[in-house]
C-alpha cells in the first residue's frame, strides 16, 4: 500500500457509509501527505480520497515510507507530530459533534477554514468555498441546517456569500460565537484563527 503525497491540486478526505451518506474529515493541499496509515499498521485504508481539483500525486510504497520513518529519529518525529495534529483535531471535532449544537459546529468549521485561508486579520475570502452540503458532511447535520445559520450569519453582517466564494467579514464576532459556544459547553475547542 503506497503512501501519497499531493504535488499540486487539492483532495478531500471523507469516509463514506454503504448508505452513501458522506463525512467529510478534512481538505489536503499541495506538500500533504495521505495513506500513511495502513502501511504503518497494516490494516485496510480507512478513508476514501476525493480529487477536489485535477492533482498531481506523489506515490511512495509504503515499506519504503516505513523504512525511511522508522530508521531515521527526525522522520519518526516528524510522523508523530504529524498524526498527534490530527489527533486533536479530531478530538476537537468529536466534542463538538457532541457537545454543541449545529449552529456552535458551523461556527467552528468556518473558524478552521479561516485558518487555513487567512488572508489577513480582519476579512478572510475562501473561494472555492465548500457548498452547503459539503459544510453539513463536515459538521454532522444536513444541508438546510447550514442554509438556514449561513443566513443568520449573513443578516449579522459576519460573512458574506457570493456563488463559490465566502468571505468572513467579521473574524472577531465569529470567534467570539466559538468562545460562548465552548465556554457554555465547558469544553476546549481550539481557536485557531
Amino acid at each position: 500500500m503506497d503512501v501519497y503525497w499531493v504535488a499540486q491540486g487539492r483532495v478531500q478526505v471523507a469516509l463514506l457509509s454503504p448508505a452513501g451518506h458522506e463525512v467529510i474529515l478534512r481538505d489536503q493541499g499541495a506538500g500533504d501527505m495521505f495513506g500513511e496509515m495502513a502501511p504503518i499498521d497494516q490494516l485496510p485504508r480507512s478513508a476514501t480520497i476525493i480529487a477536489l481539483e485535477d492533482c498531481v500525486l506523489i506515490s511512495v510504497p509504503g515499506r519504503a515510507f516505513c523504512d525511511a520513518v522508522f530508521g531515521h529519529p527526525a522522520a519518526a518525529e516528524w510522523l508523530a507530530r504529524l498524526l498527534t495534529v490530527r489527533i486533536r483535531d479530531l478530538t476537537n471535532k468529536v466534542f463538538e459533534l457532541n457537545a454543541l449544537r449545529v449552529p456552535s459546529r458551523l461556527h467552528c468549521e468556518l473558524l478552521r477554514l479561516c485558518g487555513a485561508h487567512k488572508d489577513d486579520l480582519d476579512l478572510v475570502v475562501i473561494e472555492p468555498s465548500p457548498t452547503h452540503a459539503q459544510l453539513a458532511a463536515r459538521i454532522g447535520t444536513h444541508r438546510e441546517a447550514v442554509t438556514r445559520e449561513m443566513g443568520f450569519l449573513v443578516e449579522q453582517g459576519i460573512v458574506r456569500q457570493d456563488r463559490r466564494r465566502l468571505t468572513i467579514i467579521d473574524l472577531a464576532a465569529l470567534a467570539r460565537l466559538v468562545r460562548l459556544a465552548a465556554g457554555q459547553a465547558g469544553g476546549n475547542v481550539e481557536l485557531s484563527a
